[in-house]
C-alpha cells in the first residue's frame, strides 16, 4: 500500500506541474520568449572559477574554465504552490523561457551571445529565474612584464549586455568577487584575489552594461629562478674570471666566446616567455642586454691583450705610460720619482749606506795576513 501510494503522488506531482507548466508557458498563457519581463530587467551575474587553464604571456590571452549565476526576476512566472501541489519549481530552456543577451567582450577565439539550447533554465516559483551557462573562456589580457619572472598580472573577462541598453537590462553583480570555491590551483600561477566592477559602454547604439571580472595572478617564481636567474647570475660572474686565466694557456678567447655565446642563449631564453611589445620592457631583459654588451666588449678586449703580448716588436713606452708607472701619489696629492723614493728610504733606514768601493776595500784588508 506504500508503494502505491507514493505512485500515486509522484504521479500526481506530475500532473501538478505539467499543468501548471501549460498555465505559465504554454500555448494558452500568451508567454513570449522574446518579451522583457519588465520595463527594465535588472540582472545579476556571478562568476564562478573553475580553473586557470593557460596565461599565454606571450600571447597575452588568459584561458578559464567556469560557469556564470545569471539571475533576474519575471513576474510573469509567479505562482502559489500550495494551490499547484507545492510544486515550488519549473524548469525549461532559452527556447521558452526569456533571458538576457551577454556576450564576452574581450573575447579572442570567438565572439558571440552565451547560449546552450540544451542547457535548463531553473524559474523558482516567487519568479525568480536562475541560468548558469558553463563554458572555457578565452579572452584578451594585458600582460606587464617590467619585473619578469616577479611579475603579477590582472586579467579580466568583460561581460557585457548584447542586445538591450542600460535602461532595459542592467547589469549588476551578484557578490562582490568571483566565487572561488570550487577553483583548482594553477602550477604556473597563483590567484592572490579578485574583484567585480560594474561599468558603462558607451557606443553610438547607446549606452550598454557592462560587468568586468577581474584575476589577480602571481606567478610562481621556483621554476624560474632554477632555470633562468641562476644561470645568469653564475654566467654574470664567469665573465669576470677571463682576465684572470694566463696568456700561455691559449684558451683566453675560446673562453671568453663561450661565455658570450652562454649570454645569447639566455636572452634567447628569456625573450621566447616575453610579448613582442615595446609598451613595457623586461628589466631582465635590459640587464641581458648590457651583461651582452659586456661579454662582447670582454672578448675584444682579449684579442686586443693576447694580439700585444705576442707581438714580436715591441713598441717603446709613451712619457705618459711610463710616468704613470713610475710614479705614484703622495698623501697630499704630490708625485716623486724614483729617485726621490730611494733618498726617502735611504733617510727613514737605520742602516748606513756605504759606497761599494769602500765595502771591497774594507773586505781585502780583512782577510790580508797579520804582520
Amino acid at each position: 500500500m506504500y508503494c502505491v501510494s507514493v505512485v500515486r503522488s509522484q504521479q500526481a506531482f506530475s500532473q501538478d506541474e505539467y499543468n501548471l507548466r501549460m498555465m505559465k508557458l504554454g500555448p494558452g498563457s500568451n508567454y513570449s520568449h522574446i518579451v522583457r519581463p519588465s520595463r527594465q530587467v535588472q540582472t545579476q551575474i556571478r562568476f564562478n572559477l573553475l580553473t586557470i587553464n593557460d596565461l599565454n604571456t606571450r600571447g597575452q590571452t588568459m584561458t578559464t574554465t567556469g560557469w556564470l549565476t545569471v539571475k533576474w526576476t519575471d513576474p510573469r512566472l509567479q505562482w502559489t504552490p500550495a494551490s499547484h501541489g507545492n510544486v515550488t519549481y519549473l524548469f525549461d530552456t532559452e527556447k521558452v523561457i526569456w533571458r538576457p543577451e551577454v556576450v564576452i567582450d574581450n573575447a579572442v577565439n570567438a565572439i558571440g551571445v552565451i547560449e546552450d539550447d540544451d542547457l535548463l533554465i531553473r524559474v523558482k516559483h516567487t519568479g525568480e529565474v536562475t541560468w548558469e551557462p558553463p563554458g572555457l573562456f578565452s579572452t584578451s589580457c594585458d600582460i606587464d612584464v617590467t619585473y619578469y619572472p616577479f611579475d603579477r598580472q590582472a586579467c579580466t573577462i568583460e561581460l557585457t549586455s548584447w542586445s538591450y541598453n542600460i535602461h532595459e537590462v542592467n547589469l549588476t553583480q551578484l557578490s562582490s568577487e568571483v566565487f572561488s570555491g570550487d577553483f583548482s590551483e594553477n602550477g604556473e600561477w597563483d590567484l592572490k584575489s579578485t574583484s567585480v566592477t560594474s561599468k558603462t559602454l558607451v557606443e553610438a547604439e547607446g549606452t550598454f552594461s557592462q560587468l568586468d571580472f577581474t584575476l589577480h595572478l602571481q606567478r610562481r617564481v621556483t621554476y624560474y629562478i632554477l632555470s633562468i636567474i641562476l644561470p645568469i647570475a653564475l654566467t654574470s660572474i664567469l665573465s669576470v674570471i677571463t682576465f684572470t686565466l694566463p696568456f700561455e694557456s691559449g684558451e683566453k678567447v675560446s673562453y671568453a666566446l663561450t661565455v658570450l655565446l652562454s649570454y645569447a642563449v639566455l636572452m634567447l631564453l628569456v625573450s621566447e616567455n616575453i610579448p613582442p611589445t615595446s609598451i613595457t620592457v623586461s628589466v631582465l631583459g635590459i640587464y641581458l642586454a648590457l651583461i651582452l654588451f659586456v661579454g662582447a666588449s670582454t672578448t675584444v678586449i682579449t684579442v686586443i691583450n693576447i694580439h700585444l703580448f705576442h707581438k714580436r716588436s715591441k713598441p717603446p713606452v709613451s712619457k705618459t705610460a711610463r710616468a704613470f708607472c713610475l710614479h705614484r701619489p703622495l698623501e697630499h696629492g704630490r708625485l716623486e720619482n724614483p729617485e726621490q723614493r730611494v733618498q726617502k728610504a735611504s733617510s727613514s733606514s737605520k742602516v748606513k749606506i756605504v759606497p761599494y768601493e769602500d765595502t771591497e776595500m774594507n773586505q781585502k784588508s780583512e782577510q790580508a795576513p797579520g804582520r
